[in-house]
C-alpha cells in the first residue's frame, strides 16, 4: 500500500512538472517564429500574384493592366518605428520606418536629423550640410539614429513587437508593427529603380529596364504607397491568431540616398 500511495504520488509530481508553462523567452521565440511566417505567407502571396502577372502575352491578348498592384511587408522583431518626429530644418512631423536608409526630409529636402546653421539656403536641396565629400546626401549619424536619440526629441518609438500579455501560463499577447509597401504597374515607366528597391521588394529584374540589360519593353513595378500597420496578435498552443483588425497610416514618400522609399 505504501509503495502504490510512493508510486502515485512520483506520478502526480511529474504530471504536475509537465504541465508546467514554458520559459518567457522560449514561448516569446516560438510567438515571433510564428509571426514570421505568417507575413512570409503574405508575401509568397504578392509573389505568386507577380508571377501571374508577369505570364501576360500581348501576342495573345492578355495585357497586365495599368495601377495592377501587389504588397510586400517587412516586419522584424528588433526593429522599431518613429512617429511624431520633428524635422530639425522645417518642424515637419515625420513617421521614419528605416531611419538608416532615410535621408532627406520629404517636406523640405534637407538632413532632418541635424540643425543647419543660420543663414544655409533652404532652396538649395540638398545643400551643402546635407551633401557629402562625394556630392550626394551624408549618410546620417550613426548615433542620431538610436532609440534614445529619437526619444530625447520627444518622438514616439515603437517597436515592431511589443509583447503585452507575457504570463505563460496564459496565452501570449503583442502588438505588431509592420511596413507593407504598395507596387503599380506602370507600362510606361522609363525610370531605373535603384539596387535597394530590388532588394527590398523582390522586384523582377527583368521588368526593370537597365544600361547592363539592354534594351527591354517599358514596363515594370514602382512604389506607388507605403504604409505603416499595427494588429494584436494572441499566441496559444504554438498557433498565432489576429485579435484584431489592421490599421494602416500612410507614410509620405522620403527622398534618400538609394531612393528606396
Amino acid at each position: 500500500m505504501r509503495l502504490t500511495l510512493v508510486s502515485l504520488a512520483v506520478l502526480t509530481s511529474l504530471a504536475m512538472a509537465s504541465c508546467k508553462p514554458p520559459p518567457v523567452a522560449q514561448a516569446r521565440a516560438g510567438f515571433i517564429k510564428e509571426l514570421h511566417l505568417y507575413f512570409n505567407n503574405l508575401n509568397n502571396e504578392a509573389q505568386t500574384r507577380k508571377d501571374d502577372l508577369r505570364k501576360a502575352d500581348a501576342r495573345l491578348g492578355l495585357i497586365t493592366p495599368t495601377g495592377s498592384i501587389y504588397s510586400t511587408y517587412l516586419f522584424d522583431e528588433n526593429a522599431f518605428i518613429v512617429f511624431d518626429f520633428h524635422c530639425k530644418t522645417c518642424d515637419t512631423k515625420l513617421i521614419i520606418t528605416s531611419p538608416e536608409a532615410q535621408y532627406l526630409c520629404p517636406s523640405c529636402g534637407h538632413c532632418p536629423y541635424v540643425q543647419h546653421g543660420a543663414g544655409f539656403n533652404r532652396k538649395e536641396s540638398p545643400c551643402k550640410t546635407c551633401l557629402g565629400p562625394d556630392g550626394k546626401p551624408r549618410e546620417p549619424n550613426a548615433a542620431l539614429l538610436t532609440k534614445e536619440a529619437f526619444e530625447g526629441a520627444k518622438a514616439q518609438v515603437k517597436p515592431m513587437f511589443e509583447l503585452t500579455q507575457e504570463n505563460t501560463s496564459k496565452p501570449l499577447v503583442a502588438t505588431v508593427r509592420y511596413v507593407r509597401r504598395q507596387w503599380a504597374y506602370d507600362q510606361h515607366g522609363t525610370v531605373e529603380l535603384s539596387s535597394r528597391v530590388v532588394e527590398r521588394a523582390s522586384v523582377d529584374m527583368s521588368w526593370i529596364p537597365s544600361e547592363q540589360q539592354g534594351a527591354r519593353s517599358p514596363g515594370f513595378h514602382r512604389l506607388d504607397a507605403t504604409f505603416v500597420g499595427e494588429m494584436e496578435f494572441e499566441y496559444r498552443g504554438g498557433e498565432i491568431e489576429v485579435r484584431s483588425r489592421r490599421v494602416e497610416e500612410p507614410v509620405r514618400p522620403w527622398k534618400n540616398l538609394k531612393g528606396n522609399q
